[in-house]
Formats: C-alpha cells, structure tokens, sequence
C-alpha cells in the first residue's frame, strides 16, 4: 500500500480502519483495545485541525486589520509630512531628514536654466526642425548663369 501523506488521505485510512474493526468485531478477539490508540490520534488530528482552521482565520482577521493600520499609517505619515512641509518651507534643506523630497532652484535662479542651457536646448530644437523638413528644392537659374555644370 502507498505510503499516505495527505491530511484527508490519513484521516480517511483511519476511519475506514475504525469501521472494519466495528463491522468485524466479532472475529478479532480483542480488538477494542488495540484501536484504542487509532481513536485517540484520530482525535488528535481532528482537534489540530479544527486548530489549525481557527488560526488561519484568526490569521485572516489580523492581516486585514495590519493592511487597515498600515493604511492609517501611510495617511498619517503623509499628513505629518504635509504638517513639517507648511512650517519649513519647500525649499528648507531639512525636509530630507523627514523624507521630502527638496524644491531647488536651478544654478541661475531661473526655473529655465542657464543662458548655454537653454542656447544647447534651443540649437537641439532648430536641429530637428531641419531634420524633419522636407529637402529645399534648388533654385532655378538661367541657363549659363552660375550653374555647375554649364559653360561659362
């Protein structure tokens, strides 16, 4: 027989075994002392497993309740962190010790930059202007009249 490693696998052996050892009680002499100790693990796995039951739902109301409060704990870091914002100012370099993020200025003072940043962006934006253009077409000149290719 193979070798039963399933919860309901064993518990099921169990009592099929308690149920023939009833049905043939009267050809085992002496057979309610030897399934005494079948009854009582039999009774031991089903009070673990009524354990075992009462603590994952246990274990489900505790996790609800942790998600719930750590919920409550997000909200009241962000409300704390609005409380230390509203009296050190956006750009107080202590914000960092409470894990705000800083409002810095740019090098220059200005949101845009300085004047070579915004000159590079400036040159970046006409480059692929001229990029996405469609090829300027050659001007049409008289024949003889500084073309390349004619005679002069």
């Amino acid at each position: 027989m193979p070798e039963l490693k399933s919860f309901a696998d064993v518990l099921t052996d169990l009592e099929r075994l308690l149920a023939a050892s009833e049905a043939n009680s009267e050809l085992l002499p002496g057979i309610e002392t030897a399934k005494v100790p079948l009854e009582e693990v039999l009774a031991e796995m089903r009070s673990f497993s009524v354990q075992r039951d009462t603590l994952n739902a246990d274990k489900q109301v505790l996790s609800a309740g942790l998600q719930e409060s750590m919920q409550r704990g997000r909200d009241r870091a962000s409300e704390f962190r609005g409380f230390v914002r509203s009296h050190l100012g956006m750009r107080s370099e202590k914000l960092v010790e409470f894990r705000i993020p800083v409002r810095r200025l740019g090098v220059s003072g200005k949101r845009g930059g300085s004047e070579g940043a915004q000159a590079a962006r400036a040159a970046k934006l006409l480059a692929k202007k001229a990029k996405d253009a469609p090829p300027a077409e050659p001007a049409l000149l008289p024949a003889g009249e500084g073309s390349a290719n004619g005679p002069e």
